[in-house]
């Protein structure tokens, strides 16, 4: 088959798991199936993106700048589904929420996740309102929608009332790291050079409400209270968070530190020397962070909501993200025990391992040849239990 991907959505370093699913996806696709040759469709600002180097990937740069929002969907909508019939695509797949309506060719879309309609996102009206719009119009139209766990799928069939025959699962996978793995000196200059002192916790920052990042904070300043002494990094984007109360006196007091958004091989070596993570999140379509975290052997502290029992297993501590006192608690306990730690390292380890980007590609193209061969109705496509 000729299939085309939409990637229009694609911000190199802004746009979080999407791109890592778009990464994993492709290095799936490339390992299998070498039948089929993919036609990558980029916005102007991923003209230069890595594409696997097989000669069944080639790129076309569109002439539109992916960050403005709404001259994107206008080339989405009106001008790509021109480009995708004379290109004589026989499927498309579109890989960020939103696909090309009007689209001749068999449609394929990914929903990663329903924030825009959680009470925990942190979006404008007018970004919300468009999601609505075009996102569920998507779901509506595809032949075929695939999303990342089976909570976001009832999710996907629930609110949105989609045709569960039509909605499935091709679970995630950890990052595909595209350095070899650094070595003890490596990671000891980039602690250094961020001013990180081991044993540190990480978590993920993001000003996004759902993350949770103000309301850890406050815990993992009880926590230090009651003795833990281990800082906190805060990896990611945080300008959004700088304002807050509870985030300034961490900085403050010293123990709290921002790294900003590191590179692939820089949060390699942060996240693969620390103690352990905390993601306290109210809201996930997987929750990424938890798995790549478990593939380096990093014990993981995460909420109980969602898919993330999906994810984690029985393979990480769990806590009510909306409780202080229980994030403290499970902060207080991880970082007190050190046979704990190497118990969730090593179920960790066994937990991620199951999970691949192979066997999403695999999930993924057997969605491509029900649709293409006109059965889009599909029964759900699962993954690792």
């Amino acid at each position: 088959m000729n299939i085309a991907l939409n990637l229009l959505y694609l911000l190199p370093g802004a746009v979080g798991g999407t791109e890592t699913y778009a990464h994993g996806l492709l290095t799936g696709l490339a390992s299998v199936a070498p039948e089929h040759h993919y036609t990558c469709y980029v916005n102007q600002r991923a003209a230069a993106w890595p594409l696997p180097a097989t000669g069944r990937f080639r790129r076309v740069v569109c002439p539109v700048d992916g960050s403005r929002r709404w001259a994107r969907y206008a080339y989405e909508q009106a001008r790509l589904p021109l480009v995708l019939a004379a290109s004589r695509a026989d499927l498309v797949h579109s890989l960020g929420y939103v696909s090309p309506i009007a689209a001749r060719c068999p449609s394929v879309v990914t929903v990663h996740d329903l924030n825009y309609r959680s009470p925990y996102h942190s979006m404008s009206l007018e970004r919300r309102l468009a999601l609505r719009a075009f996102v569920e119009l998507s779901v509506r139209r595809a032949d075929a929608v695939i999303t990342d766990s089976e909570h976001t799928r009832h999710e996907i069939c629930t609110f949105l009332r989609a045709d569960p025959r039509r909605v499935h699962v091709a679970h995630l996978a950890p990052r595909v790291w595209d350095t070899e793995e650094p070595n003890a000196a490596e990671r000891e200059d980039t602690r250094v050079r961020l001013g990180l002192d081991k044993p540190y916790t990480i978590a993920f920052a993001s000003s996004s409400a759902n993350k949770n990042i103000p309301r850890l904070v406050r815990a993992f300043a009880l926590a230090r209270r009651q003795g833990v002494t281990m800082p906190l990094a805060l990896i990611g984007h945080s300008a959004g968070l700088a304002s807050d109360p509870a985030v300034q006196s961490a900085q403050a007091a010293g123990w709290l530190r921002a790294t900003g958004y590191l590179d692939d091989r820089t949060l390699r070596c942060v996240l693969s020397d620390a103690a352990f993570l905390v993601f306290p999140s109210l809201y996930e379509g997987f929750g990424l962070p938890v798995l790549e975290a478990m593939s380096l052997g990093v014990p993981v502290v995460c909420s109980r909501i969602g898919p993330l029992p999906e994810v984690a297993g029985e393979a990480a501590l769990y806590i009510d993200p909306t409780s202080v006192d229980d994030i403290a608690r499970g902060i207080a306990k991880v970082a007190a025990d050190p046979h704990l730690r190497a118990a969730l390292s090593a179920a960790g380890l066994q937990r991620a391992s199951v999970f691949t980007w192979e066997a999403t590609a695999r999930m993924t193209l057997a969605i491509y040849e029900r649709v293409a061969n006109g059965a889009g109705s599909l029964c759900s496509t699962g993954g690792p239990s």
